[in-house]
């Protein structure tokens, strides 16, 4: 029981302590404020080729399995 809890309180500090690295790395920057319409079109263009290209290898894959 007791190395259950000592196993039990490791693993609730790694948790933690990765939440606050996590933050201090990756938290937004009061400089960079984000446009969130040009973000939502990114996304979108990433999309539409993500789309295109998947089109085509389907396409690919299609003309292979015909032979």
């Amino acid at each position: 029981m007791k190395t259950a809890k000592i196993v039990l309180g490791f693993v609730v500090i790694g948790f933690f302590a990765g939440l606050f690295g996590g933050y201090t790395i990756w938290r937004p920057k009061d400089d960079q404020k984000t446009d969130l319409r040009e973000l939502v079109a990114k996304v979108g263009d990433a999309a539409e080729r993500i789309e295109k290209r998947n089109q085509d290898l389907a396409s690919q894959v299609e003309a292979l399995s015909a032979r």
